[in-house]
């Protein structure tokens, strides 16, 4: 909160964990109060919503968390379709992860929450455009 009381909006670069996990579910299209069908049409992923957190529904309706920034299977797909687009991955020694390519440069303290944060930054870049 600020010092008046209001929340504050956390930064992409500072979300990690299950936050990130929500943002990047946000970030592809995914909505919390749509179905796993309807969310997968806009999407891609079948995703579901129940408090706390996205899980990935498959076609026998088994529910898998929605982990990107930890599961590499989710993860993945991420990091395959941003070096599509031309991004690369550096991680200098003693330095953090970066995804970076031209003037962005979004870092992580691994690969997957690198990989992650770049597809918040790259939704937020859109919307406020």
């Amino acid at each position: 909160m600020d010092a008046a009381g209001v929340p504050r909006v956390k930064q992409f670069t500072e979300l990690t964990g299950a936050e990130l996990d929500i943002a990047v579910a946000l970030a592809l299209g995914a909505s919390k109060t749509k179905t796993a069908m309807d969310n997968a049409i806009a999407c891609g992923v079948p995703l579901r919503y129940r408090e706390p957190m996205f899980a990935v529904v498959n076609a026998a309706g088994i529910a898998v968390m929605w982990r990107p920034t930890v599961d590499w299977y989710q993860g993945g797909p991420l990091l395959t379709n941003l070096l599509e687009l031309g991004f690369m991955i550096m991680q200098p020694p003693e330095m953090p992860v970066a995804v970076i390519k031209e003037a962005w440069r979004i870092e992580g303290a691994d690969v997957l929450e690198a990989v992650c944060r770049t597809v918040v930054a790259m939704a937020q870049t859109k919307e406020s455009a």
